[in-house]
Parts: structure tokens; sequence; C-alpha cells
């Protein structure tokens, strides 16, 4: 997957974007009811992005380092970091786990959030 990464961010910068990289562990659960194990990435990428102003910008990121996962803290914590020195507050969203593992990300939750 490194090679497909890297040429999606080199399309982009041929493009004119600016790109960032960030940790993007791949993980696992265990299903043991049907003896199968899910692979998926512990991703920090979809998020929860505002921008009200330059001052006031905040993002919510899922987080996986928690529980067994406990070794993707420094994840969790390098994906903050890189948020923070873009000038973002952040919010770490606990144990994302049961979103990733089937598929879902904070973007398929903030259909139920409300503005104003």
């Amino acid at each position: 997957m490194v090679n497909v990464f890297d040429n999606v961010a080199r399309n982009l910068q041929k493009a004119g974007f600016k790109v960032y990289r960030n940790p993007l562990p791949l993980t696992y659960v265990d299903d043991e009811e049907e003896c199968e194990r899910k692979w998926y990435f512990a991703t920090a990428n979809n998020a929860l992005v505002e921008i009200v102003s330059d001052q006031e910008k905040r993002v919510w990121l899922p987080s996986y380092g928690c529980g067994a996962w406990e070794n993707l803290k420094k994840t969790d914590e390098a994906n903050q970091r890189l948020w923070e020195s873009l000038g973002f507050e952040v919010q770490l969203l606990p144990d994302f786990h049961t979103f990733a593992e089937h598929s879902g990300a904070v973007h398929c939750i903030t259909k139920y959030l409300k503005r104003g």
C-alpha cells in the first residue's frame, strides 16, 4: 500500500495540492464466531473539520490507542501533533475501532449533528 499512497500523494502534488503525510496503521479484529480476521485501517484521515476563521479551527479525530491496541496511542499522538501544527484545536474521539471495523468513520455519524 505504501506505493499506492505515494502515487496518490505525487499526483495530488502535481495537481497543486500541499500534501501532509500521517500514520495510517493497518489493524484487525477477530470474529471468533466466524473464525475470521477482519483487517481495516485505523484512520484519522476521516475526521470532522470545522474552520470558523483563521484563528478558530477545530478537528475531531478518531483515535485507536486503547485497550488491546495501546500500541496505536503513538499514532494518535502523531496525528494530533500534525493537526495542531496546522493551527487546529484537536479533540480525540475515543476508541473508534467499533466504527472502523464496520467500515464506518466520523463522516458516517455527522448527519446527526445539529448546527446553530
